[in-house]
């Protein structure tokens, strides 16, 4: 996933895909160092995991703060300014889709799959 590509696609699709569960899930942009000759994630590494264990981790700490999850999704590059903008509205489209009933959440993804196709 690029940070200039549809993270914000891959993002939405997650969560209409899978609600009503609440999932939480922090993404690290950047390399991954290790050959992947597995799909065992225990055997890759990189600066995209690094960053993907900060995001979970502070995904944890806010919903600890804050009771509850606000926050679903993290993002984390190398790249600070970057990393703000996207969270910030990552923040939103959290507050936004917990209000969201089943039937909501259908129409909506119902319109975006037409408008992508």
């Amino acid at each position: 996933m690029s940070v200039n590509g549809d993270w914000i696609c891959i993002i939405n699709e997650l969560f209409f895909s899978l609600h009503p569960i609440k999932i939480r899930f922090g993404v690290g942009v950047g390399n991954i160092t290790t050959q992947i000759q597995t799909m065992n994630v225990q055997e890759m590494d990189g600066p995209a995991f690094h960053l993907a264990r900060k995001a979970i981790k502070l995904l944890t700490k806010e919903k600890q703060k804050y009771r509850g999850n606000i926050n679903y999704f993290k993002i984390y590059t190398h790249d600070q300014l970057k990393t703000e903008i996207m969270n910030n509205t990552l923040s939103l489209l959290s507050i936004l889709y917990s209000s969201y009933t089943s039937r909501q959440v259908e129409i909506l993804h119902a319109y975006m799959n037409h408008e992508m196709n």
